[in-house]
């Protein structure tokens, strides 16, 4: 994710189907958050914290944001299913 320490030690899992809103996402990969890095993301948004969403889960949406009415719109654009726990990836970081 960010390329922490203690990230490879995180427990890691694929939730088959989550119903956000009025959409379910699918497959969508999730972690064991730390509870201090959650603590920072409630304190960095300024509201209580119960997950995050990242970007892998909304791949195959079309994602809109009305700030003024205080409102997200998706729009499904694709239902190619991405690969993601089927390779490894890397983590690239400046070490000096």
């Amino acid at each position: 994710m960010w390329g922490l320490d203690e990230e490879p030690k995180w427990k890691l899992m694929r939730l088959e189907r989550l119903q956000y809103g009025s959409i379910f996402l699918t497959d969508v990969p999730m972690v064991d958050f730390p509870k201090d890095r959650m603590t920072f993301f409630e304190a960095r948004a300024g509201i209580h914290t119960v997950g995050l969403i990242g970007s892998q889960a909304l791949l195959n949406n079309r994602v809109g944001i009305d700030y003024t009415h205080s409102a997200v719109y998706f729009e499904i654009g694709s239902t190619f299913k991405f690969p993601d726990f089927d390779v490894i990836g890397l983590v690239f970081a400046a070490r000096r």
